[in-house]
């Protein structure tokens, strides 16, 4: 929604402490697979100003590292998968493992459906088998099919996310099926799974107050369903040009598209840099 030059500047005002932002369709575009470097100068610029960077994002630390999609960001932490995983360069500051018992019946349902999974661990990702849905999903992240891993023998305790390539004609059946879980679509064919107590929100709580930040100094960017509580808990939430309904209904202002450096002009907009 539009927004006043008072409220510009009383925002500006406000301090703004951190910004708290989104990765695919964000600040990496889906179609290079990194960032701009209208985005590398302008974070440098935030970074200058002492300004927090904080990418909130579905990604794994093993997918970051593959795609190199932020390498050479100046970024302060990374809540990745979606909140159960935060961590710096020095150390971790946030691990929330799937309960054991939930992890055996999520996949038992997969197996039901006939539907393949992923399991997420801190260490990396496996999955039990594949189809062509599980390929042309990873093709879409630019990410290789995981590693084949028999879940029988798995460590259960030490699953952070769970990820199931259910297309979404097949959706309906398997998601009123599951209880006690957060599941957010980020392809046509694949959802992520984590607790239901879980999400970006919960992770970047555990940062912010490492560094002794509160919500209402923060402005906040995503384009997908997982980032709608983020945007709403912030000082400032951006919706992106590309985003899904749920963040287009009016409630957030737009920024343009990942691919005209929509983060970077709101930023210019509100004098944050």
């Amino acid at each position: 929604m539009p927004t006043s030059s008072f409220e510009q500047q009383k925002l500006k005002n406000a301090m703004i402490k951190a910004v708290v932002f989104d990765l695919d369709g964000t600040i990496v575009s889906h179609d290079t697979g990194t960032y701009s470097a209208a985005t590398a100068s302008a974070f440098a610029s935030l970074r200058e100003k002492g300004i927090f960077l904080i990418a909130a994002t579905g990604r794994s630390p093993y997918e970051l590292q593959v795609t190199k999609m932020i390498d050479g960001l100046p970024l302060d932490a990374i809540v990745s998968l979606n909140g159960q995983y935060c961590y710096t360069e020095e150390e971790d500051l946030y691990v929330n493992p799937f309960p054991a018992a939930l992890v055996k019946r999520i996949l038992g349902m997969a197996a039901l459906y006939g539907f393949p999974c992923a399991v997420i661990e801190k260490e990396g990702t496996f999955i039990n088998f594949a189809t062509p849905f599980v390929r042309q999903a990873q093709d879409d992240i630019h990410m290789p099919v995981p590693e084949f891993r028999d879940f029988s023998g798995i460590n259960k305790n030490g699953v952070l996310m769970l990820t199931v390539f259910v297309p979404e004609k097949d959706e309906k059946a398997f998601i009123q099926s599951m209880d006690s879980v957060s599941i957010t679509r980020w392809n046509t064919n694949a959802v992520d799974i984590v607790p239901a107590s879980s999400g970006k929100v919960r992770g970047i709580d555990v940062v912010l107050q490492r560094l002794g930040i509160g919500w209402k100094e923060v402005f906040a960017f995503g384009d997908g369903d997982n980032d709608y509580d983020m945007l709403k808990k912030a000082g400032k939430g951006f919706a992106m040009k590309d985003s899904s309904i749920r963040l287009l209904n009016g409630e957030f202002e737009v920024a343009d598209s990942v691919d005209k450096d929509g983060v970077v002009k709101m930023l210019r907009k509100y004098s944050i840099i």
